[in-house]
């Protein structure tokens, strides 16, 4: 069957199923025939039983086939076994749709099919909303309940997602799918005030902005108003602009407004509000974005960052001004809820006519102009609050003032220029000030990528003044790669199917061109973007750009599993799958146009701290890169080695990109690289040299191609290769070494692939070729190659053509060597005896001397170079024995002779030290060999005296000499040893004290050549001198000082330690003071006493402290700055700060000598006063303030007032440094008088002025116990002094003391104010009310305390005013409205004299007036009356109209007669009110008598409709006139009659609202009513009744469709 299925033999196929059948095996062979296409379908195809129907899937070709009915009728067995059903089911209509979802978008045939999928599926099924998918207008499919049927085909702009119009409308109401009708309803209803309620937020308003503004940082403000302009659809532009102007405040909405009538942030965007962003502000925390995926914010909270600026934002859009108070401060007050409104929506046009100024601060800007009746765009005005006031919103009492407002802006340039790339409607964003004539900033798209472009430049123009307001103008240019989303799995497109909506991923990065300045613009730092930048920076090169799941607060971008349902799955899908992709294919687009230069994007990991979202895109790019076949890599082009002469010209060309799997990637060093890239680039065809910065991620793919040795040596075999290494030598003789270096050997079978590569550099000048042995080792020729050392190859240069250059690689030598596998051998010293017998003179001459010199130093050195190294080893000494190869020289006769004689004679060996020779010319007996002219192990062993084998040899020679001259060692040396040189006899004898032989050591200890430390003349032998074991001890008083040698190395000599040494002959004899003669060794002994480790031992294992051995503390060892020894606990540290101000006045008696005070620690530790872990010790820092106490007391001081603030310095900060000290302590330092008075500011008040100088000259100095902070001036400048330097917190804390007034003190402060009163000028009036306001404050808040001080309820010390705003307050009114407490009562609406009700000022302090005794008034309850709204006056008239009373006017049509109320037809008809009033009234029956006005021309259905229309506007009049899709054509036709009739009528008798009605009534369903054969009589009646669409549709439809409708009209007639 299955080759009958392949030849299309529907006669074998249909034997064979035949035969099954007859034979009862189809139960067998089932489940094979149903992976068979064994079933003939209608159109004669074989299909599949998964594919088949017995009928209903003509219109799902080719997904699902009929079955032929002839096939059915035979096999109708066989198809139920193999479950072919009569009818589609949903599984096989599942199945369709799967595959449909693969496409995207879908074509037109495609379309159908979906189409008859939902068709089939909403008629069989309810469960269509958790599987069918329908497609949407863009031809994606798309779940049911996220697409919405247009219905109205005429809008547009529908800002949802639509459903295809190919989908029927019986379809869409079968599946439930709501239409764009019943979206715009409200549209249709009109704009009518909007009730307050409305704009009752549904959570704690204080609370949920705060929680807002927590959230999102005031800098955020920037990003959001970008997303909602973004988001809106309609706007290209988003303007900032700040306006320090203050408005009119005569004519506002309400008074209070007047305060927010000055400086403002505003934002504008050329898009309109519509009426659900609108709605969107009625409940914080929930936007109106929230249903909207298609839109940036989520929940819409973000907007909320208006009130990190104002408390009463305002926003201007379309018809109307918003104005929101969500504190109920500002706006008009509700009588009803007995508070502010919330919220205020009116139409501008209204606001125009009576509060004119409200609008002031908008008329002119972008357009805006009050006269019209819609602004075209969106303004929002945010009114900065005042300097220095708070904001319940806010939890920070800091509000951004003007300067900040501008500066943050300013700083916004660079996000702007970032903000651009990725936005989908914003071209230009800008900020500018008002009325300066130049923006400080724009950025605008230059030009930009078209709409549903990939990849491709993207140009941003910046443009913004410097400081002298000159317009720099910069084209940025970035690459931009755009791509829409549709693989996302299903698992999380349904999980978070609402916000899945369009998903997009993009890249873009800075690419300058060539001509861009680098400006004064800032470098832009890489981000992660959700249309607008995140907050964090991301260390990839690039910006990075996806529709990510954010955190509620748009700060975070979940990717940790416990944030799963924040959208963490999303995200890392997004972050590890779709975005690598994207940038795999960004930098395949790019890089065919920069070339190299995209190595710059490649994101690599750098220095920068971890960014888990950039690790995460990072390590996925390059899992992506191992198998990707994007070519991502530019080709090295060939370097061309040519003609130096010859002037080189660049060629022109694309860069070519190649794939990772088909490079090969050059990752070598720099040196290498360059040197091999000649050779490569020309021998390799994908040669890739990526920056050595990626060497760490392209190692770590063992699937990529590398440049190797093994590579380069294959490629060194071709005899094209050999050219280009004898260039490479031309060009750069380094280059060969290089190369030699890279290709050493390292395994065995590695040597193989040298043979036959010509790469040896030889003397003469030539290229030799590597030739592997092929038998044994031969004995090599003298012309074979010798490997040797440039000395080598000098010395015997006579055979310049066996040796290798000496530019050859030493390593790679020495490796080639080391096998013995190839055709070069090394050169060994034991050839040298036959090169010498090459030699033909052997002369005394200075050419032969120099070239002995050099024999002899290639014969003694062990290794010429690294290369070419020889293992240490006697010479064979054999062949040289009889060679005069020794220059000898006996007094001044100079010969050669041979080692022989050298061993046999006694001489020395030369020295290399100057001082020795000189040694050896006191002796000129003694015979010396030129060192440089005899073997090595001679020189090693004897090359001076400071050899051992040297100086025996020395001194046996100086022992024989004073033997033959019948003298004693002693006598001998004395008599000929010049007085310089016994220093350098002494030294040699000192280095081999303990190695010189036994017979020799008792002659060496009776040489006298110790010398004293004393001036005394005369040498020391070993037996007599005392040694200090530390010389520095040494000093002129200590005792036996005579005795005392500083040559310590003789063993025979006594020495004595330092304990021992300072016990007995130093400390007891310290002098009273330090005078010039003994400083010196008075500094050198603390230095070493200092510096000493062996005076020191540790406590025990644990402990391990180290302390002195000697009692340091008990001896007057330290010098005062006047040079008098004492304990060294008498003095201070002088380095600290506090100590050196404090004690500035005895400091020759305080501190340390300066020559000793670099050893502090060691005055530390023996008693010396410090800070400890830098904090004083209490009786240190009392005696510093006590000193301090007597300086400010004593005579004046140019260094007082520094030295105070220093000393002071630790009560002043809320450091440490006082954490040791005691009550006790506190409690004496809290009573010194050390704080000196503050002088009265240069920017005090006149009123204060006199009273605070009065103050400060009282007294100079304050205790800390009596010190108020300079904070609390405000309520008690008129009873107090206040300190210069302030105590910190701390110090205020620990001390006991309060730091504020008390009570009784402001309340004197308070009547002082009240006296004080009658003297204030006009420009003290508002410091004086502040004032005023803090002392009331402070008694408020402590109202126990002030109730417990107060005593007098007749003082005029309340200030009872209306006025709350400083800046309103007269001076009448400032010195007549003061009262005492008797004349004040509580709660009271008005005066009643002599009682005052207390106004607004001092009603904010009632609690505190009525803690203290203030009167109340006492209202009692009562009950409102009932009352019952009566119905609406309409309602009351139609009634009327249906009993017939008052009508007053009659209509017949077809027989049929219908009443009603002249002025209701005039109100709502214009052709009615002609009728009835004006110059026709006299011409019309109806104003004659009571007969009827028979209308001929109109159905009495049509006059119905009117007549009812009149009376009730809300009038469903066209219910029974809706088209359906399985209706009739006569009764689609009836219906179409009935509203063109109703249509002609509204326009005859001038009814706009009935005419636009009944006119789009037709549209609705114009796609049932105008058909080919109907549609000229339709465009005739449509250009009657004055229906311009309906008539431009018709025109359209005619043209387009003329055949058809010209054969309808042709059998029609």
């Amino acid at each position: 069957m299955t080759r009958s299925i392949e030849e299309l033999d529907i006669h074998s196929v249909e034997q064979t199923l035949f035969y099954l059948d007859r034979h009862h095996a189809v139960e067998d062979y089932v489940k094979r025939l149903l992976g068979l296409n064994f079933i003939r379908s209608s159109n004669g195809l074989f299909i599949s039983p998964a594919q088949a129907s017995q009928e209903g899937a003509e219109r799902l070709m080719p997904y699902l086939y009929n079955v032929d009915l002839r096939f059915w009728d035979e096999h109708t067995g066989i198809l139920r076994h193999a479950n072919v059903p009569e009818l589609p089911d949903l599984g096989r209509l599942h199945s369709v749709q799967e595959v449909l979802e693969s496409k995207t978008p879908l074509d037109e045939a495609d379309l159908d099919v979906a189409v008859e999928v939902a068709r089939i599926w909403s008629s069989r099924s309810h469960t269509y909303s958790e599987v069918l998918k329908v497609p949407d207008e863009t031809g994606l499919l798309a779940d049911v309940d996220t697409l919405v049927f247009n219905d109205m085909p005429w809008v547009s702009e529908v800002k949802c997602a639509l459903a295809h119009p190919k989908l029927s409308r019986a379809i869409a109401d079968r599946l439930e799918m709501q239409p764009v009708s019943d979206l715009l309803r409200n549209s249709d209803l009109g704009i009518s005030d909007i009730d307050e309620d409305e704009f009752n937020q549904c959570e704690e308003v204080a609370d949920g902005i705060r929680d807002t503004l927590d959230r999102y940082t005031r800098e955020s403000t920037f990003h959001e108003y970008l997303a909602n302009a973004d988001d809106c659809g309609s706007a290209s532009a988003v303007n900032f602009l700040f306006d320090g102007t203050s408005y009119s405040t005569e004519r506002l909405l309400t008074t209070d407004l007047d305060s927010l009538q000055g400086p403002a942030l505003l934002i504008h965007n050329d898009g309109v509000f519509m009426e659900s962003d609108f709605e969107g502000l009625k409940q914080v925390g929930r936007g109106s974005k929230r249903d909207d995926p298609t839109t940036i914010g989520k929940f819409g909270r973000g907007s909320q960052t208006m009130y990190h600026w104002t408390d009463v934002p305002m926003i201007l859009s379309g018809h109307y001004l918003l104005i929101l108070d969500p504190l109920r401060q500002y706006l008009p007050f509700n009588y009803r809820t007995r508070q502010k409104k919330p919220g205020v929506k009116v139409k501008y046009t209204k606001l125009k006519i009576t509060c004119q100024d409200q609008l002031a601060p908008f008329e002119g800007l972008w357009g805006f102009n009050s006269d019209n009746d819609f602004y075209d765009g969106t303004i929002f005005r945010f009114p900065l609050r005042g300097k220095g006031t708070g904001s319940d919103l806010l939890e920070s009492l800091r509000c951004p003032d003007l300067i900040m407002t501008v500066q943050m802006f300013r700083n916004c340039l660079d996000e702007a220029r970032l903000t651009l790339l990725f936005l989908r409607n914003i071209n230009c964003i800008d900020f500018r000030i008002r009325h300066d004539a130049n923006f400080e900033w724009r950025v605008s798209r230059g030009n930009w990528p078209e709409t549903g472009t990939f990849s491709d430049w993207a140009y941003v123009i910046v443009e913004h003044c410097n400081s002298q307001d000159d317009v720099i103008r910069i084209t940025e240019r970035w690459w931009r790669v755009m791509v829409d989303v549709y693989d996302a799995p299903a698992d999380l497109q349904y999980r978070h199917k609402r916000r899945m909506k369009y998903v997009e991923c993009g890249i873009a990065a800075h690419v300058p061109t060539d001509g861009e300045p680098a400006g004064p613009l800032n470098c832009l730092k890489s981000k992660f973007f959700n249309c607008v930048p995140l907050k964090f920076e991301s260390t990839l090169p690039v910006q990075v750009h996806a529709t990510f799941l954010l955190s509620g607060d748009r700060q975070n971008i979940a990717i940790e599993e416990t944030s799963q349902d924040a959208g963490s799955d999303w995200n890392k899908w997004l972050l590890k799958e779709k975005i690598p992709q994207v940038y795999l294919q960004f930098l395949e687009d790019v890089g065919r146009k920069i070339g190299h230069t995209v190595y710059n994007y490649f994101p690599i990991e750098t220095k920068q701290r971890e960014q888990s979202l950039s690790d995460l895109v990072r390590t996925a790019f390059w899992e992506e890169v191992k198998s990707s076949d994007h070519r991502l890599f530019p080709v090295v082009e060939p370097v061309q080695i040519e003609d130096t002469r010859k002037k080189r010209t660049k060629r022109r060309q694309a860069p070519r990109m190649v794939e990772a799997r088909l490079a090969v990637f050059d990752i070598l060093d720099k040196q290498r690289s360059n040197a091999f890239r000649p050779l490569l680039s020309n021998r390799l065809k994908n040669l890739v040299c990526p920056p050595t910065r990626f060497n760490k991620h392209v190692r770590s793919v063992p699937q990529f191609d590398f440049v190797t040795p093994s590579l380069i040596r294959r490629v060194l075999q071709s005899e094209k290769a050999v050219r280009y290494v004898e260039r490479l030598i031309q060009t750069n003789s380094q280059s060969l070494s290089v190369l030699l270096s890279f290709i050493i050997p390292e395994a065995d079978g590695d040597f193989a692939e040298l043979d036959g590569c010509t790469i040896l550099p030889l003397t003469d000048g030539n290229l030799g070729t590597l030739s592997l042995r092929t038998g044994n080792a031969q004995a090599m020729s003298n012309r074979a190659f010798f490997s040797a050392s440039a000395e080598c190859r000098r010395l015997f240069s006579f055979a310049p053509s066996y040796f290798l250059h000496e530019e050859a690689n030493e390593e790679f030598v020495g490796k080639i060597l080391d096998s013995g596998r190839f055709n070069i051998k090394r050169f060994e010293k034991s050839h040298v005896h036959v090169l010498l017998k090459c030699k033909e003179t052997w002369a005394a001459d200075a050419a032969s001397k120099r070239w002995l010199f050099d024999f002899w130093d290639y014969m003694n050195s062990t290794s010429q170079s690294a290369s070419y190294s020889i293992e240490p080893k006697a010479l064979d000494l054999e062949h040289l024995q009889h060679f005069p190869l020794l220059l000898f020289q006996q007094g001044c006769t100079e010969t050669l002779t041979s080692l022989d004689y050298f061993r046999n004679n006694p001489a020395v060996l030369s020295s290399g030290v100057d001082e020795h020779e000189d040694l050896y010319t006191d002796f000129p007996e003694l015979g010396i060999v030129d060192s440089r002219t005899i073997p090595k192990s001679y020189c090693e062993a004897e090359k001076s005296l400071l050899n051992l084998n040297s100086m025996n040899r020395f001194l046996k020679s100086l022992k024989v000499l004073a033997r033959r001259s019948a003298q004693s060692i002693t006598e001998f040396v004395r008599s000929r040893l010049k007085t310089r040189n016994v220093k350098i006899l002494r030294a040699i004898i000192t280095s081999f004290m303990t190695k010189i032989a036994p017979s020799l050591s008792d002659a060496v200890n009776d040489l006298p050549v110790w010398r004293r430390i004393s001036s005394e003349n005369g040498y020391l032998t070993a037996r007599e001198a005392l040694v200090a074991q530390a010389s520095t001890f040494v000093v002129p008083w200590m005792k036996d000082y005579h005795r005392f040698t500083d040559d310590d190395k003789s063993f025979r000599m006594q020495k004595i330690d330092s304990v021992r040494l300072l016990e007995h002959h130093i400390l007891p004899n310290l002098p009273q003071r330090i005078d010039e003669i003994n400083k010196d060794s008075y500094l050198r002994l603390v230095n070493a006493i200092s510096y000493n480790p062996s005076l020191k031992q540790k406590m025990n294992k644990k402990n391990k402290t180290r302390y002195f051995v000697l009692p340091f503390i008990e001896y007057r060892l330290a010098a005062r700055e006047n040079s008098e020894l004492c304990l060294a606990s008498a003095l201070y540290d002088h380095s600290d700060a506090v100590f050196a101000a404090s004690f500035r006045s005895e400091a020759s008696n305080k501190f340390l000598m300066p020559e000793i005070r670099h050893h502090l620690s060691f005055w530390h530790e023996i008693g010396l006063h410090r800070r400890e872990f830098g904090r004083f010790k209490g009786p240190d820092y009392l005696a510093c303030l006590r000193a301090l106490h007597c300086r400010l007391t004593g005579p004046a001081d140019p260094h007082l007032a520094a030295d105070t603030q220093v000393a002071l310095y630790p009560l002043c900060a809320n450091d440490s440094s006082l954490d040791d000290l005691g009550p006790t302590t506190w409690s004496a330092i809290a009573k010194l008088d050390v704080f000196p008075v503050s002088l009265v500011p240069e920017d005090e008040p006149d009123y204060r002025r006199g009273r605070t100088e009065v103050l400060a000259l009282q007294r100079n100095t304050l205790s800390l116990e009596n010190i108020i902070r300079r904070e609390f001036a405000s309520l008690c400048w008129s009873q107090t002094a206040f300190a210069l330097h302030e105590p910190s917190s701390l110090s205020i804390q620990k001390s006991g003391s309060k730091s504020q007034p008390s009570c009784a003190m402001v309340w004197e402060h308070l009547l002082f104010l009240a006296e004080t009163a009658q003297s204030i000028v006009e420009a003290e009036v508002e410091s004086f009310m502040s004032d005023l306001q803090k002392t009331y404050e402070f008694l408020h808040l402590n109202q126990h305390e002030s109730k417990d001080t107060f005593s007098d309820k007749n003082a005029a010390i309340w200030w009872n005013a209306e006025v709350t705003n400083s800046n309103l307050i007269s001076l009448d009114v400032l010195h007549s409205s003061w009262t005492s407490l008797e004349n004040l009562i509580l709660d009271s609406p008005c005066d009643a004299p002599p009682l005052m009700m207390v106004n607004p000022f001092l009603g904010r302090f009632s609690s505190l007036l009525k803690e203290i005794g203030c009167k109340s008034l006492y209202y009692p309850s009562v009950a409102l009356p009932s009352w019952n709204r009566s119905e609406t006056a309409f309602a009351a008239i139609r009634q009327l109209r249906e009993k017939e009373v008052l009508n007053d006017v009659r209509f017949e049509a077809e027989g049929s007669v219908i009443s009603a109320h002249k002025v209701i037809l005039a109100s709502r008809s214009l052709y009615c009110e002609k009728q009835f009033h004006g110059p026709w009234a006299f011409e019309s029956e109806s104003n004659t008598n009571n007969k009827p006005v028979k209308l001929e021309d109109m159905t009495y259905a049509t006059l119905k409709i009117l007549i009812e229309f009149c009376y009730d506007d809300h009038l469903d009049w066209a219910a029974g006139m809706h088209v359906q899709e399985e209706e009739d054509l006569s009764v689609i036709a009836e219906k179409l009659d009935a509203l063109l009739d109703v249509l002609v009528a509204a326009d005859r008798w001038l009814m706009l609202d009935l005419h636009l009605d009944a006119h789009r009534q037709v549209i609705r369903g114009i796609r049932f009513f105008v058909r080919p054969d109907n549609v000229k009589q339709v465009e005739k009646v449509a250009d009657e009744a004055n229906a311009e669409e309906l008539r431009k549709y018709c025109e359209e439809y005619s043209i387009e469709n003329a055949e058809a409708v010209l054969l309808a009209n042709e059998e029609g007639g």
